[in-house]
């Protein structure tokens, strides 16, 4: 197999083992809406008998956002069998003969993106998360230094969300801008030219001018076909390097029924030591077949968050993780709580009411990293200016003058050695760590039933006793609802449970009623940041304490299923 050019526009290498049909009702032939986020960019694909139609949007958007998107009709045959078609998002429908879609997002939650035919019938539907207002913005353009050729790459500024008056070149000539929210434009990097060039983006007459590298990214393998056990070599080529003076970092993942040489999901590092005297770097990994079917093996180039470099944030918890990769909560500048993740060895020593400056941030599918941080003062507060008194009126004779107050009074220093509060920040937190204890019980209406789902509860017991849940679950910090909740939704992923009730094990035993009880014993920390001042050498230095106290809690939560509902058809 030929290494792929590099005018492809998706870096995505699939091989085929053996094949499968697809049957209908099977998973494949169920999964007919599918999103996904990269680099600033949310897709939803609807696949219909008729064809395929792509709505590609923002993945930041916000309370009363102007938001504008592309939508991409892949019709099936030569006819026009998706004529008639329309998008709809609240309550705004767009043709599928226009590629624009515009709207204003509504309130926080979430809003239904709606693919109709032409008699008006629902096709398909798909969820579109709105985050609350915000209103922080950028003055200045953030231009990334480098990006993946054929891949969606997000350019942070002042934009006003309508993207038909944005422009942007790279290597002087135009390029596709396909979404735009008021602080990110989306646009599609072009396949050529490969290399260190130039990129500009032009929004209500301002313009941003910027070094950019375009890099180039193939994969290709000399079998494509692999039985259970047999090897073969995959070739990573990334060219576009000349003059490389920073580290690149690039995603490597495979799915299927392969494992990959080093793990099928890994972040390999570019140096600019390993770039040859082409501009090019090469990296070999070993695929080594598991059973038949298909596998993808995709590679992509991480592009930093330019705006996010040099932020300074608020941790809002204690770092929870491991195997060098630590899931902190902060407060980003503007306003909104998220889940970062900072990769070190060593856990962050982090705790609520610190403040941290981050640097080689990334995205990467929606997933905020961090590569470096320290610790920092609180930024301090814009000093409030007083109002103004309106001035007394002149009464003075004409032609004398008046000798101004003096104001080179020093205030009087403070006494040594003392104290005065500033404020104290209290949060509670219940976390689960490595000593949590996790039971899962299933249990029916019928004796003897519960053998048939015995496994579950084994399952459980073996990952705790391999090195806590913690790993599995989401959101790390969170206990209580928040682990129940992902818990009893991996009974509807094919475990034990279900697998019993497929077979009809449970169900030949005349069972109408199956109820899944997890138990968790989690901490409950509660963190208190008090803030004071303390008068050292007649000034007053701020200062600040951390204490904590924790106790131990059980949260329990049960799931009941029964024949006929919503609940024992999944």
């Amino acid at each position: 197999m030929r290494s792929t050019s590099r005018k492809v526009i998706t870096i995505i290498l699939s091989f085929l083992l053996l094949s499968i049909p697809v049957l209908p009702g099977s998973n494949a032939a169920r999964k007919q809406v599918q999103q996904r986020s990269q680099n600033g960019l949310s897709t939803t694909t609807f696949t219909t008998p008729q064809g395929r139609v792509v709505v590609r949007l923002p993945d930041d958007i916000r309370a009363g956002d102007t938001i504008s998107g592309t939508v991409i009709a892949e019709r099936s045959g030569s006819a026009d069998t998706l004529e008639g078609h329309v998008i709809e998002i609240d309550g705004k429908q767009t043709r599928l003969s226009g590629k624009l879609l515009t709207f204003v997002a509504p309130g926080a939650g979430s809003v239904p993106l709606i693919l109709k035919n032409g008699a008006g019938t629902e096709v398909g539907r798909a969820a579109i998360p709105i985050q609350p207002a915000s209103t922080a913005s950028s003055s200045t353009f953030g231009l990334p230094p480098f990006g993946q050729n054929g891949r969606p790459l997000a350019i942070h500024g002042p934009f006003d969300g309508d993207m038909s008056n944005t422009r942007c070149d790279v290597g002087g000539k135009p390029v596709e801008v396909i979404a735009e929210s008021p602080r990110n434009a989306v646009i599609q990097v072009p396949a050529e030219p490969v290399g260190q060039t130039t990129i500009a983006v032009t929004e209500q007459g301002k313009t941003k001018t910027g070094e950019f590298r375009n890099i180039g990214v193939g994969l290709s393998a000399p079998k494509t076909q692999l039985m259970k056990g047999e090897k073969t070599t995959l070739t990573v080529q990334v060219t576009g390097l000349q003059g490389l003076k920073q580290n690149v970092p690039m995603d490597l993942v495979t799915t299927g029924t392969v494992n990959t040489q080093g793990g099928n999901t890994q972040q390999v590092t570019i140096k600019p030591s390993e770039v040859q005297s082409d501009g090019s770097m090469k990296l070999t990994r070993t695929l080594t077949g598991v059973q038949s079917g298909n596998f993808v093996v995709t590679a992509t180039v991480v592009v930093p968050i330019s705006n996010l470099d040099g932020a300074v944030i608020h941790v809002e918890a204690v770092p929870n993780g491991g195997n060098g990769i630590w899931q902190v909560k902060v407060t980003l500048p503007d306003g909104s709580i998220v889940n970062i993740y900072i990769r070190t060895e060593q856990k962050p020593d982090l705790k609520f009411c610190n403040w941290i400056q981050i640097d080689d941030v990334t995205n990467e599918n929606g997933t905020i990293y961090v590569g470096k941080y320290k610790k920092v003062p609180a930024p301090a507060k814009p000093p409030v200016k007083p109002p103004e008194m309106p001035k007394p009126p002149d009464t003075k004779p004409p032609g004398t003058t008046t000798k101004p107050p003096d104001t080179t009074t020093e205030p009087a220093p403070c006494p040594e050695g003392a104290k005065r509060m500033i404020g104290t920040e209290r949060k509670t937190f219940e976390v689960m760590d490595g000593s949590s204890d996790v039971q899962f019980r299933v249990y029916t209406d019928k004796d003897g039933a519960g053998d048939a789902a015995a496994n579950m509860a084994d399952f459980w017991k073996k990952i705790a006793k391999a090195g806590g849940i913690l790993d599995y679950l989401p959101e790390g910090t969170g206990a209580g609802s928040t682990a129940a909740g992902w818990l009893f939704e991996y009974l509807d992923k094919g475990a034990d449970v279900l697998d019993a009730l497929a077979k009809g094990k449970l169900k030949n035993l005349g069972v109408s009623k199956v109820t899944a009880e997890v138990t968790i014993t989690t901490k409950k920390i509660t963190a208190v940041c008090v803030t004071i001042e303390v008068c050292v050498k007649g000034k007053w230095i701020r200062q600040k304490t951390y204490s904590e106290s924790i106790e131990k809690g059980i949260f329990r939560a049960s799931k009941t299923a029964t024949k006929g509902d919503s609940e024992w058809e999944k």
